[in-house]
Parts: C-alpha cells; sequence; structure tokens
C-alpha cells in the first residue's frame, strides 16, 4: 500500500486519471466540479485528496478540501454554537473505491494523521452512510475525547426510474395517483389557460433560469436557512458547468409571465441528484410544486441516460411517498488532538444530545407539527 497526498492543483493532475477510473454516480466528488468549487469557494484554501494504491494500482481516494468555516450546531432551525474552524471536508461522495469498504481504515488514519501535523482542526463528514466501513471508523477509531457521540440521523431517499412515466404511475397506490390527478385538474381548472411549464438546460439559458428561480427562492422558509438558490458566484460556475457538460436539468412553472415554481439538479454518471426546489407559497394549495415535479419525472423516465432520482439531502412527506430506496446518513466529525478540538468536541456533543431529547419529549407527530410551523414563520419573515 502507497500513500499519495495531493495539495496542488498541478498534483491534482498528474493524478486525474485515477481519479476518473474510481469516480462514482455522485456529481460532488467529480474532478471538475471540485476543481471549480476550488476556484469559486470562498472559504477554500487548498486541496487535500488522498490516493491510495495497491500494487502499483489505484484502490482508493479520498477528495476532501481545506477550508476555514463556522462549525454549526443546532437546535432544530436554531443555530445555537458556530465556531470558527479549520476543516478538512471530505465531499459528499468522496470515498471513492475502496477508501469507502475495505480501506476505511486506511483512508480515516490518512485523514487523523493531517490532524495531528496541525492542518486542520475538524475532519469534517458530510452526510456519511451510518451502514457503511467508513462510518464505522470515523466514530469509532478516534480517542474518546476526539470523535463525535451521538449522531442525528437523516434519511436519505432515492427513486429507481422505470420505463416509463405510466409505469412509475402504476407502481404508486391508488389513493397516491388519485391525489395527484385531482390537484392536477385542481391547478388547470384554476389557471389552464395562463399556464407553461419551462425547459431551461442549455448552457445559453442559466442566466435565465436563476433569473426565475431567484424571486420564487426568496420567498420559501429555505431561504431563511441558507439553502435556496442564490445566484452566487459559486453557483452559477458550477451550474456552467454542469449545463456544458449536459448534466444540467432545470423546469420552470410561469403563471403568465411569473414564475411560480421550479425544480432543477444534474443528471450525472445515471443518477438524477435533485437540489434545492421551490415555490411560491401562495400556490401552495395548488401543489405547483409536485406538479412541476411530475413533468420533470416523465421527462427522465423518458432519458435512458438516467436510471435513477436522487431526492437529495433531508427527509419530506414527497420523498417518502415516491422513492423505492432510503438508507439513514449522518454528519461526522473527527476533532484534532488539541485544547480547541476537545472543547469544539464537547459542545456539539451537548447540542446533539439536546435535539435526541427533544426528539424523545415531543414524539415524531408533535415534532413534525413544530417543524411545520417554524418554517411557516421563516416563509413569512422571507417574504
Amino acid at each position: 500500500m502507497t500513500v499519495t497526498l495531493a495539495r496542488t492543483i498541478d498534483e491534482i493532475e498528474r493524478i486525474r486519471n485515477v481519479w476518473s477510473d474510481l469516480q462514482g454516480d455522485a456529481v460532488t466528488s467529480d474532478p471538475d466540479y471540485y476543481l471549480e468549487l476550488l476556484r469559486h469557494g470562498e472559504n477554500v484554501q487548498r486541496p487535500h485528496i488522498v490516493l491510495l494504491e495497491r500494487r502499483g494500482r489505484g484502490a482508493g481516494m479520498v477528495v476532501a478540501r481545506l477550508e476555514t468555516v463556522r462549525l454549526v450546531s443546532k437546535i432544530g432551525y436554531k443555530t445555537v454554537a458556530r465556531p470558527r474552524v479549520r476543516a478538512l471536508r471530505v465531499a459528499y461522495g468522496g470515498l471513492l473505491g475502496e477508501a469507502a469498504g475495505e480501506l476505511a481504515s486506511e483512508a480515516v488514519s490518512e485523514l487523523r494523521a493531517a490532524l495531528r501535523r496541525g492542518e486542520a482542526d475538524v475532519v469534517l463528514f458530510p452526510n456519511l452512510r451510518t451502514d457503511g466501513a467508513a462510518f464505522a471508523q470515523a466514530t469509532t477509531s478516534p480517542p474518546f475525547l476526539l470523535r463525535q457521540h451521538g449522531f442525528d440521523g437523516k434519511m436519505h431517499r432515492r427513486l429507481r426510474l422505470p420505463e416509463s412515466f405510466s409505469a412509475f404511475l402504476a407502481s404508486l397506490s391508488g389513493s397516491t395517483r388519485q391525489g395527484l390527478r385531482r390537484n392536477e385538474r385542481r391547478l388547470l381548472d384554476a389557471h389552464g389557460d395562463e399556464l407553461s411549464l419551462r425547459s431551461l438546460d442549455r448552457p445559453e439559458e442559466v442566466e435565465a433560469f436563476f433569473a426565475a428561480a431567484r424571486p420564487v427562492a426568496a420567498a420559501t422558509y429555505q431561504n431563511s436557512l441558507g439553502v435556496a438558490v442564490r445566484g452566487s458566484e459559486l453557483e452559477l460556475s458550477l451550474t456552467r458547468l454542469a449545463a456544458q457538460r449536459g448534466w444540467f436539468r432545470a423546469r420552470v412553472l410561469y403563471l403568465g409571465d411569473r414564475p411560480i415554481a421550479f425544480w432543477h439538479g444534474y443528471a450525472y454518471r445515471g443518477v438524477f441528484q435533485t437540489h434545492v426546489p421551490g415555490y411560491l407559497p401562495e400556490y401552495r394549495d395548488l401543489n405547483v410544486g409536485t406538479y412541476v415535479l411530475m413533468r420533470l419525472l416523465e421527462d427522465l423516465c423518458a432519458d435512458r441516460s438516467v436510471q435513477a432520482l436522487d431526492f437529495g439531502f433531508g427527509d419530506a412527506e414527497y420523498k417518502r411517498r415516491f422513492g423505492d430506496e432510503a438508507w439513514q446518513e449522518a454528519d461526522v466529525a473527527v476533532f484534532g488532538p488539541s485544547f480547541k478540538g476537545v472543547r469544539v468536541n464537547a459542545v456539539r456533543t451537548a447540542v446533539v444530545a439536546g435535539n435526541r431529547l427533544g426528539k424523545r419529549v415531543l414524539g415524531s407527530d408533535r415534532l413534525a407539527g413544530a417543524k411545520r410551523a417554524w418554517r411557516s414563520r421563516m416563509t413569512e419573515r422571507g417574504r
């Protein structure tokens, strides 16, 4: 086993062919996507790639980057701590090849070595699968005071696309099909003559998509959380890259000339990975978001290059209704051997424990109701 570290663009270019061979279906670990993020990410300091080779052949890779960030801890949607740290952030899907399996121990060990060298305060594994070898290594191999205790698990859902949209509808329950037809009739009866759905996938349409999506996203609760479409320099550059590569898909629903809902994402290596959608709250009762999703699904089912729709991070009722695959993920942190590392870990552990206690006290139904009320208040503030 040999280990190669790449901390510069030139060093990355020397291992690009191996990287391409190991690359999976997560666009966030694609070499070109990664390099674009390095160029335009506000807090990114440098690359940090770990290549694991066995007998001279690439066996696994860790795709990470060094950032200076606020390590945010929340209870519900409320931020309670945000210390500034130097973080080695592993890209989602950035444990390539055997780094996610047989070589997970070596991968985690190499990242911990960077902490011991003082290169960072913490290693972050966003949305790491809890049933994988990397999760087991990251949560058990570090010393007690330097590993995370307690995890706020999140479901990640996908839909395996059938051969046609009609086959997808047939796979749903009768009540779900009836609900979709009923909601579509209500929308068309109310605004049918004024509605138009536009595809804005091509490179020359990227700016038009953001011009339509920004005012819609600004009215959503996701905008208050900082995850809605905003059209930042980084968003624009990544979307232009995706459109040039033929990955970008975007659908915008207009009422007359006014955009009222949108859905977008990247179709990458057979998987359409949805980004955060949006719709104007005043049209919630007409289920305009679901209408756009169904039209997008119809197009994806007809696209033989796409075999699955990934619903992205976080759970939601529509994801549970339409997804047919699911696994649990959790954000995992490994801290450096310093007073700062121990202190930040203690605070983070306390916040996670508070979240878990709140869930037990409230129960699932009351917790869901509290979150809906919280989102409604954030939506009102965003208007």
